[in-house]
């Protein structure tokens, strides 16, 4: 390629290629925070079933109201907390999935820049070799007109 064609098109490529990076970094972060909100909504599950069961032991035996309102509104506030933990799994599980999309996106990007850079230097140099069979038969046809040299 040209030298300013060729600076132009690698100074597009490591742009494109910065950007598939950020990208990338993007989706491991979301992919970070996914896990970080699965592991939160096992523990949160698990805070509301203990819960549950302390309220259905606390149900076998002789309770006050006071212990009955207290295990109820904690066991509440687990079922509050599990939910709230759920939704931000979601939540982070659709992040995952727009940054998946954006890098796929970023990818197809990256790759059409090299297809075309390689189908212009392809170009390029079919130019180049035509050039050359061109001054070749120029130069066949001069010793052709010139006919048999005397030797």
């Amino acid at each position: 390629m040209s030298g300013e064609r060729t600076r132009r098109f690698a100074r597009l490529a490591e742009l494109r290629q910065r950007e598939l990076d950020k990208e990338a970094a993007a989706l491991a972060r979301a992919r970070e925070k996914e896990q970080a909100a699965r592991a939160k909504l096992e523990e949160a599950e698990a805070q509301a079933k203990a819960a549950l069961l302390a309220r259905d032991s606390l149900a076998k035996g002789a309770a006050s109201a006071s212990d009955w309102s207290a295990q109820e509104a904690w066991l509440a506030s687990q079922r509050k907390k599990a939910e709230r933990a759920s939704d931000q799994r979601v939540e982070c599980a659709r992040a995952v999935e727009v940054a998946r999309e954006s890098v796929v996106k970023v990818r197809v990007r990256v790759r059409g820049m090299e297809t075309l850079m390689e189908r212009v230097e392809a170009s390029e140099r079919e130019a180049l070799a035509q050039a050359d069979r061109k001054t070749e038969d120029e130069i066949a046809g001069q010793v052709v007109l010139s006919g048999p040299s005397s030797r």
